[in-house]
């Protein structure tokens, strides 16, 4: 592969289904990682794409008195106008229906079974319909799929194998040697733990229906829908017909997936490549999943939220901010119009499109229009603050991309917005084009005009300046706002991630042009829509404080306290929770392999990746409640000071995982 290549692929979408916003989360994710790595100078190859073979394709376009070929034409269609609306900038879009693939398929048959693994057998076992997976009977639970609870059906037939149970050692040698080949690596362990209970070798035919590839020399024979499916990733990219593109761009650097199909990507599309003589990918990638602030998005339920509904109601960039920043990449999340509102009026319209607004609208009626030159005689400490805050944004945006930290990666050029706001504030540019004083001194005598006006240049062209980095920071997750604020400050040339000379003053003599507001504001269309919350004054919440602190505690009999189960636990995961300002959602481990989500009060004490590896003390009886929609099993203790802070109690020492404290 090439060094400067850089190549990330999603799972290819099955066409039994709307595109839902799990799909569009995926999507969207990796559209940011490659269009991070362009900026970054790299020659990128993203493929995205649909699933098309399987029985339950089959039965659907039969269903609606078509052919299949007609049934995954519509749908596919669907998938490719809601990758649109949400500006997806994939370099393919692979169907597995297409003679391209069939090619790949059978090629890569030829390898496997060069390699003396496929056999011909018997299989008798459980199989679900719906997921299109085999299972064997000790996996199911109650008797349905363990995956998606559907009843399962108990078939024979006369199959094809791939001998996976070959490759059980293999595999786990390529575990131990590439620590990061799965991601998170919270994940691993997860595959490791199938691999160390044994794999068992693969029926790859079906023979009671005809809707896939044609099993190469089998008659009556289609290939498993799934071991078709994974072989896409590397016809997309050539293989076997165009070796210099496949040279190129194999391995892929990131398949990025559902945690629901971690098993097929992470062990048995490892496996087929081995067996083929093929290299690995480098990393698989697992992210979580979408939810509601009600539960798991269902149509029964009625709480499913459409992605091309809410990107046109609120525009791409809005759905792509919300998604990458409400949830942390990895983990499961919570999405809702009224999050998606939130963020859309306190962060792009409050916070990025005021500010250009401000910019340009003092720009337009004090300089004609175009930017003027900045005076470094002139720059002191407000501008040595901004360019700090630029390079620190910079710094963090960019080590939060190199590793899917899409929320990280936006909260540090969010950085960057905010500086820029508060240098403006803190500037006062309005007093300096009035011929006053500006930059916070009150007392000081009237400028000269030549020096108020030099002074209100300096600080529009940087302010600009920041923004138009700003801008470069954030556009590989809000690429046609970026676009247009780039446009709006006569910004010419292709985008490119730039960390050194910032805030170098290079705008000036563009022309600004206002325009249309960013992200006009949305008014709450009733007293249901939930607003932000607001916090109280600092003064009162200390004085509350102190309150508490001081009032004498209520006596507790010993039998009652004695009822209180205190356990050590180990904070394995933290996440904010969304739309909450002070709740951190923690996945806590007891030993033993046990396990508890909690919901705690302490955000405005500690950052999530701060807790992660601490041990805490936890309540662990108590019965489970809801809490922004999300359940929490137990209470973490905490004391507070005087200012309302929380801190953790922990062990003074290192102490098992589910000790009793006593």
């Amino acid at each position: 592969m090439s060094r400067d290549a850089f190549y990330i692929t999603t799972a290819i979408d099955y066409v039994n289904a709307e595109p839902h916003m799990g799909h569009a989360y995926e999507k969207v994710g990796a559209d940011a990682m490659a269009r991070y790595q362009r900026l970054r100078g790299r020659r990128v190859r993203y493929t995205i794409g649909t699933d098309e073979h399987g029985q339950k394709v089959a039965e659907s376009a039969a269903a609606r008195g078509l052919s299949p070929q007609a049934h995954v034409d519509s749908i596919a269609g669907r998938f490719q106008e809601a990758w649109r609306q949400l500006e997806i900038s994939n370099d393919d879009f692979i169907r597995t229906t297409e003679k391209r693939h069939h090619a790949s398929v059978a090629e890569l048959f030829r390898r496997v079974q060069l390699a003396g693994d496929l056999y011909l057998g018997d299989y008798v076992g459980w199989y679900c319909k719906s997921d299109e997976t085999f299972w064997p009977e000790g996996k199911l639970v109650e008797g349905n799929c363990p995956t998606c609870n559907r009843p399962v059906q108990k078939i024979t037939e006369r199959n094809w194998f791939f001998k996976l149970s070959r490759y059980t050692e293999p595999l786990k040698r390529h575990f131990e040697v590439n620590p990061e080949f799965v991601l998170p690596v919270g994940r691993r362990q997860e595959m490791l733990n199938i691999l160390e209970e044994g794999l068992e070798d693969l029926s790859i035919s079906r023979s009671t229906f005809d809707w896939g590839i044609p099993f190469p020399g089998a008659p009556g024979h289609v290939v498993y829908v799934w071991f078709d499916a994974l072989i896409n990733y590397i016809t997309s990219v050539g293989f076997p017909a165009d070796e210099a593109s496949f040279g190129t761009f194999w391995p892929a650097d990131y398949h990025v997936i559902g945690k629901d199909i971690a098993k097929f990507h992470t062990i048995i599309w490892p496996a087929m490549l081995l067996a083929a003589g093929l290299p690995l990918p480098r990393h698989v990638f697992i992210h979580g999943f979408v939810m509601t602030p009600t539960g798991k998005m269902s149509k029964s339920v009625g709480n499913v939220i459409a992605p091309g509904e809410m990107a046109g109601k609120y525009g791409a960039d809005a759905l792509r901010y919300t998604l990458l920043r409400e949830i942390a990449w990895g983990q499961d999340g919570v999405i809702s119009e009224e999050i998606l509102v939130n963020r859309y009026n306190r962060d792009l319209a409050n916070d990025l499109g005021n500010l250009l607004h401000r910019i340009a609208t003092i720009v337009e009626k004090h300089f004609g229009g175009v930017l003027p030159p900045v005076s470094e005689a002139d720059a002191g400490p407000l501008e040595a603050e901004l360019r700090a805050a630029a390079r620190k944004a910079a710094t963090d945006a960019a080590a939060g991309y190199d590793v899917f930290s899409f929320h990280q990666a936006l909260e540090g050029a969010w950085g960057l917005v905010r500086a820029a706001n508060q240098y403006v504030d803190r500037t006062e540019p309005w007093k300096w084009a009035a011929g006053k004083a500006g930059d916070g001194k009150k007392d000081a005598l009237a400028p000269d005009a030549p020096t108020a006006r030099r002074r209100l240049g300096t600080i529009l062209t940087l302010g600009a300046d920041a923004l138009r980095q700003a801008a470069t920071m954030l556009f590989p997750v809000i690429p046609g706002t970026c676009q247009r604020i780039r446009d709006a400050l006569g910004a010419a040339g292709p985008v490119v991630w730039d960390s050194e000379g910032l805030l170098a003053g290079s705008l000036a003599g563009c022309r600004v042009v206002r325009g249309e507001p960013l992200f006009p504001r949305i008014e709450p269309q009733s007293k249901a829509e939930v607003a932000v919350p607001v916090k109280p004054a600092a003064a009162a919440k200390s004085a509350s404080a102190r309150a508490a602190l001081a009032a004498p505690p209520a006596e507790l009999a010993y039998d009652d306290f004695m009822k209180a189960d205190l356990r050590v636990a180990k904070v394995l995961e933290a996440s904010r929770v969304p739309n909450a300002d002070k709740l951190l959602q923690l996945k806590l481990s007891l030993g033993d392999g046990q396990e508890r989500q909690v919901v705690a009060g302490i955000a405005q004490s500690y950052a999530p990746e701060a807790l992660v590896g601490l041990q805490v003390v936890l309540v662990a009886n108590l019965k489970p409640a809801k809490i922004r929609g999300i359940e929490s099993h137990g209470m973490i203790l905490a004391a507070t000071d005087g200012d309302g802070k929380h801190r953790v109690v922990t062990p003074d020492g290192p102490a098992p995982a589910g000790g009793r404290v006593k």
